[in-house]
């Protein structure tokens, strides 16, 4: 931290700057400046924190100098307190329309100068942290740095790490304001807090959460903003094995954790790194072709049986897997129900209410009672369906072959001769039936899996038009682009992750 003193008087600035290193001892910087000219110069070579200054000065007055400080962006602004002979209002009415937070008179009280300082860092260190989660979230999400880091050196000066703490009341975690003084917070869900914590801090921060019996899941130390995506990635699959963990804290170590620089240094290139999650889904795409066939039969028997199956949780697998087991089940029941049910889900406020409260894991804070919400919401989607569908056996039929063919030429003459039904008559039906008339439900089918592609920031659009069921790329982009609002290319680099594009072992979806 760094203090500017500006005072004409060189004794003046000699018995501040004493009080202030007696007090602070080496954490305070202190430079000085004789007139705000100087101080101008000073402010112009290096950041400063707290600019002390008086009013009545030669070459620049303080008010002048608080009008030039002004002028900077806000998150460069120093804290200004001001300190004056000068008992008079207007000097006080001027030096804060300047900017200036505190006004204080000569000769100054060394108790009340401290306490005022204080505040001001309070102030600074407050509204840098506050940029920084700005930052974070945003990098978080898009892995990009917005302004004002933008252009910045990607290195956030010191190692940290980011973890997931769980907890069962926000009130636990809003009256925790010794641990919010030391954490960076990302992201804020129901039942549970993101933050980045740096490794300097975190003995600190594990004695507290041992103290509140929180639970807490935890990835390795990075030390560049680069990696800030998938820090957060490898604290929320930690934090999801906490559900199915006996112990109150899970860590999650990557395959090549051995080399952290190397690592840091990969992901910086945009190297792709092994999947998170991607065993786990493969190991469940079958039982979810079960499941989802299932879906509007009117078999509950049978339903519930495949219900029962995809949600037991690995038994012989360490906590960090049966994190990855859980991120890939709650990722596939979206993929796999929400995306191609979505018109019922959003036609039937109870379904959709529902529907909208599973988008998040850390809504619930039980593993059963997200099971149970999702157990209720398929059961009646199912009986929903069921109506619908009785009459017309052929629909069940249609749709497996879409979803095991749509990456194929298929169209609705194709699909219609399948089941052997007449193209006019299966049209009608199947907009009854699916609330979406076939082209639509098909398109929405293909940009769902395009969507999932290029997210893997592997492939490019052509590859991704092709593996989709989209014949002509160009018609692909402006489909893709009305849909989302955004190009595929676009979407891609605000999306892609560090997934691995191995040859796909594709197993067809079933509904």
């Amino acid at each position: 931290m760094r203090v500017l003193l500006v005072d004409d008087e060189k004794p003046i600035r000699a018995g501040l700057a004493k009080i202030i290193r007696e007090h602070f001892d080496a954490t305070m910087e202190v430079l000085e400046a004789s007139h705000g000219e100087a101080a101008r110069e000073v402010l112009e070579k290096e950041p400063v924190d707290v600019v002390i200054t008086d009013i009545k000065m030669p070459r620049m007055d303080g008010v002048a100098l608080l009008e030039y400080i002004k002028g900077h962006p806000e998150h460069e602004r120093p804290a200004i307190i001001v300190l004056s002979g000068y008992d008079d209002f207007a000097y006080a009415r001027s030096a804060i329309n300047a900017g200036a937070s505190a006004y204080l008179l000569k000769p100054v009280d060394k108790q009340e100068l401290i306490q005022t300082i204080e505040r001001a860092l309070e102030k600074i260190h407050h509204r840098k942290k506050l940029m920084l989660e700005q930052n974070l979230q945003h990098f978080a999400y898009w892995n990009r740095v917005k302004s004002p880091l933008q252009g910045r050196s990607p290195q956030l000066a010191r190692p940290y790490r980011i973890a997931g703490i769980r907890f069962n009341e926000r009130e636990q975690v809003e009256s925790l304001e010794d641990l919010k003084k030391l954490v960076y917070i990302i992201e804020e869900k129901r039942y549970a807090l993101f933050c980045l914590i740096y490794e300097q801090d975190w003995e600190k921060v594990k004695n507290i959460l041992a103290r509140y019996s929180l639970q807490v899941g935890y990835g390795n130390v990075y030390t560049y903003l680069t990696t800030a995506s998938r820090a957060l990635e490898e604290a929320r699959i930690a934090c999801l094995a906490t559900y199915l963990s006996s112990e109150p804290v899970v860590v999650y170590h990557h395959e090549f954790s051995g080399s952290e620089d190397m690592d840091d240094r990969s992901l910086e290139r945009g190297e792709p790194a092994v999947s998170l999650y991607e065993q786990g889904e493969r190991k469940l795409s079958e039982s979810f072709e079960r499941l989802v066939y299932q879906i509007g039969s009117g078999d509950t028997v049978s339903l519930l049986r495949e219900i029962q199956r995809i949600f037991a949780p690995p038994l012989t697998q360490g906590d960090e897997k049966k994190g990855v087991w859980l991120w890939g089940l709650h990722k596939l029941l979206h993929d796999r129900v929400g995306d191609p049910f979505k018109q019922t889900l959003y036609q039937d406020p109870y379904l959709y209410a529902k529907y909208l409260c599973l988008q998040e894991v850390f809504n619930y804070y039980t593993f059963e009672e997200y099971k149970k919400d999702w157990q209720d919401l398929l059961l009646y989607l199912d009986m929903q369906l069921a109506e619908r569908r009785h009459p017309y056996p052929f629909i069940q039929e249609a749709l497996l072959y879409i979803h095991r063919h749509f990456t194929e030429p298929i169209n609705m003459t194709v699909v219609a001769n399948h089941v052997s039904v007449n193209y006019t008559y299966f049209s009608e039906v199947f907009k009854q039936v699916m609330g979406v008339n076939f082209n639509e439900y098909l398109k929405n089918l293909r940009l769902s899996h395009a969507r999932e592609l290029l997210k893997k920031g592997c492939y490019r659009v052509y590859e991704v038009a092709e593996r989709s069921g989209f014949g002509d790329v160009k018609y692909f982009m402006k489909t893709f682009k009305e849909a989302v609002g955004l190009s595929p290319g676009e979407y891609q680099k605000h999306h892609a992750g560090w997934e691995q594009c191995e040859e796909e072992t594709f197993s067809p979806h079933i509904y």
